[in-house]
């Protein structure tokens, strides 16, 4: 009896793991169901020994009941209709079999049958597995197709990647090669442009060399013919006999015949110096003035000349654009004789026409309103106005040019005449030591000492000389015209600094400098011409009138028409294919880059205005100490003269003596004629330099250096 209600029991529990296996979720696979009746029967699954959650108990008639048991509990609400109704069916099959059977009923029969349904429970379970085992492979399959197809994307994904990286690398080495040709090219200008200036820089190096060669010709034939004008008038006095007041015999008793003639030759060699002298001085009595030479320089200044010719063609340029916005009238007229031919046109045979057609118009056209055609017209004043600025700038470094190459000729006059004095000075001392040596009161090294400065001077002569030279060449060139002779200007009181107020002339350069008035219209016609630009976006609206009449017609020939006709048009720009707006952004960069040019400018006036001021300052002050160590070499040069005359002091004191008043007068000078120039440039840097200021310098001639300076005094 026991034995057949276990089997009973084992069946139950055998058809309620099946239907629950069958219907249950994957996650409550691992569930248990145990059947308490008088003892508790417990299956665990053979994977853990952990504690399970209980389910809430079934209860079953008589002492049974059901409780399933896992690790985790049904959940009703997760099963679904079908299979809630299959679980419940179970249970009341459950119930009801366990109600009807008791140990006592069972037979063998029933043992059978309940061992086939244990059997086939136990198949029935088995293809339930299978089941779950082929749908676990068809989801195993399914996540291995999903992580596939994620691999093929990412690795489609990567191919992009490699492509796109590709591409930008094939992009970055086309705009590389882009900008390498443009580096090319550029340089290639560049090379192009450096060739062209080297060539123009050959070309005036030649015209230099051209010109300084025809120079050097004209002064050997000046000084061929004033060598043979020299021999003339020498052949002349050889052969002409000596006035008989003045000829002293040529020979006595005391003076044998070769001192006589020796006499004689000097004589007449010192006669013939004097006329060639006195002819010079005539030839050079009328020293040309700075405002004569100034007006030649002004006319052969080719930097003037090209700036008074911009003047003119920016002045043209606003004349024509000004003449853009008045009225036009066109008018024409024609006459034609017409032969024509009509056929196939509803007649059998050609018909002709001849007849003669003439017409005239009469067509005013007037701009009503253009906005682009206004802001060029503005920006062609600007440049009209700069232009005129470039004409003051040109006209004020052509007078520090001027200046310089003038100043520079006196100055090397100057050399030249104190050269020239020390030479005979130091002549009188060599005789004077010479005569000194032979009467026994001198000694050898006074001798050569004065031999050694007299040589020392010549070679100065001779260097003076070629500076004089260089500096009335580069006078010539300047003025356009030869110059020898010009007048000395020597201001008797040096000009400083006046206002004396840095402030005051950086205030006055920034109104009044040509170069920074260039600058600022300059940039202003940018301006205007980048608002003209932006402009070709409006429309321009256009008016015309006319009056038209024409004659002859194939019908009519004699017919005339008569027509009056007046009207208006608006033209709107919409699309050009970019034109403008690359327009734009030029002259928005242009405009940039000019603001910088100005800044850059304005920068430069500022530190050429403060390098002025303060040279100017300096050369006054230089001036004031020059002249206190002028004075001071002069009074040392009479004070070793009075020495010399006592004994006390020797040749070759009174030669340092010389010396040193000499450079000290020539530094005198130099600065003094150097005042001229610092006033000019200060001037200049502010922009208030112009013509009147080589006026008044006009103004101030002072006799010639000979005449005022007082070289060396007379040695007794």
């Amino acid at each position: 009896m026991k034995r057949s209600f276990k089997c009973i029991s084992n069946c139950l529990f055998l058809a309620c793991v099946v239907s629950i296996s069958a219907f249950a979720e994957p996650s409550a696979a691992d569930s248990v169901i145990s059947i308490i009746g008088d003892r508790v029967m417990k299956s665990e699954n053979n994977s853990s020994e952990r504690s399970s959650e209980e389910s809430a108990p079934v209860p079953v008639k008589g002492n049974a009941t059901i409780r399933i048991v896992g690790d985790k509990p049904i959940n009703a609400q997760t099963l679904s209709s079908g299979q809630a109704v299959r679980l419940e069916t179970t249970a009341k099959e459950v119930k009801t079999t366990a109600e009807k059977v008791s140990p006592s009923q069972i037979t063998p029969e029933q043992e059978m049958a309940e061992r086939l349904a244990a059997l086939k429970a136990e198949k029935v379970r088995r293809d339930a597995e299978k089941l779950e085992l082929e749908r676990l492979a068809k989801q195993k399959d399914d996540q291995k197709k999903a992580e596939a197809e994620i691999a093929r994307i990412d690795e489609l994904k990567r191919e992009q990647e490699q492509l796109a990286a590709r591409k930008a690398e094939e992009e970055r080495k086309i705009s590389e090669q882009l900008e390498l040709e443009r580096f090319a090219k550029q340089k290639a200008e560049q090379e192009r442009a450096a060739a062209e200036i080297a060539r123009l820089a050959a070309l005036k190096r030649e015209q230099e060399q051209l010109t300084a060669l025809k120079a050097e010709e004209e002064r050997k034939a000046s000084e061929r013919t004033e060598q043979e004008r020299l021999a003339n008038a020498r052949k002349r006095l050889l052969t002409e006999p000596p006035p008989s007041s003045t000829a002293p015999p040529l020979q006595s008793a005391d003076i044998s015949p070769a001192a006589a003639s020796s006499a004689t030759s000097d004589r007449v060699s010192e006669t013939g110096l004097n006329q060639v002298v006195k002819e010079g001085k005539a030839a050079e009595s009328a020293p040309e003035t700075i405002w004569d030479l100034y007006i030649s320089a002004k006319a052969n200044d080719p930097a003037l000349g090209r700036s008074r010719a911009r003047v003119n063609v920016s002045r043209a340029d606003s004349d024509h654009l000004f003449s853009t916005l008045l009225p036009h009238l066109d008018s024409n007229a024609g006459v034609q004789q017409i032969s024509q031919a009509l056929a196939h046109y509803n007649t059998p045979n050609e018909v002709k026409y001849d007849y003669a057609s003439f017409n005239y118009s009469l067509i005013a056209r007037m701009t009503l309103l253009n906005v682009p055609a206004i802001y060029s017209l503005s920006a062609a004043d600007a440049a009209l106005r700069a232009e005129e600025a470039g004409v003051a700038a040109a006209r004020q470094n052509l007078i520090i040019k001027f200046t310089d190459s003038y100043f520079a000729l006196l100055k090397a006059q100057t050399d030249k005449q104190i050269a020239l004095g020390e030479i005979k000075r130091l002549k009188q001392v060599h005789e004077q030591t010479r005569a000194f040596f032979k009467e026994g009161t001198g000694d050898l090294i006074s001798v050569y000492e004065a031999q050694s400065r007299l040589d020392g001077a010549g070679a100065d002569l001779t260097r003076t000389e070629s500076t004089l030279r260089l500096a009335e060449q580069k006078l010539s060139s300047v003025t356009g015209k030869p110059v020898k002779s010009i007048m000395n200007y020597l201001p008797q009181q040096p000009a400083k600094t006046d206002p004396d107020d840095l402030e005051w002339w950086v205030a006055t350069m920034e109104k009044e400098q040509p170069v920074l008035k260039q600058a600022r219209e300059g940039l202003l016609q940018i301006s205007e011409q980048r608002k003209s630009v932006k402009a070709e976006y409006l429309p321009v609206l256009y008016s015309s009138g006319g009056y038209t009449v024409s004659r002859g017609t194939p019908d009519l020939p004699s017919a005339e028409v008569r027509q009056w006709f007046v009207g208006a048009s608006l033209s709107f720009p919409w699309y050009s294919g970019g034109e403008t707006a690359a327009k734009v952004r030029r002259a928005v960069a242009s405009e940039e880059e000019r603001q910088h040019a100005f800044d850059e400018t304005i920068e430069q006036q500022r530190e050429n205005v403060k390098q002025a001021f303060y040279n100017l300052r300096y050369n006054f002050s230089l001036i004031k100490a020059l002249e206190q160590k002028m004075t001071s070499a002069e009074i040392q040069l009479d004070a070793v003269k009075k020495g010399r005359n006592m004994g006390l002091r020797n040749a070759i004191d009174l030669l340092n003596a010389e010396q040193a008043y000499s450079l000290a007068l020539r530094d005198y000078k130099y600065a003094l004629y150097d005042n001229f120039i610092r006033v000019f440039q200060l001037k200049s840097a502010a922009g208030i330099l112009t013509d009147a200021d080589i006026a008044e310098v006009s103004k101030k001639a002072s006799p010639t250096l000979s005449s005022q300076l007082r070289f060396f005094p007379d040695i007794n």
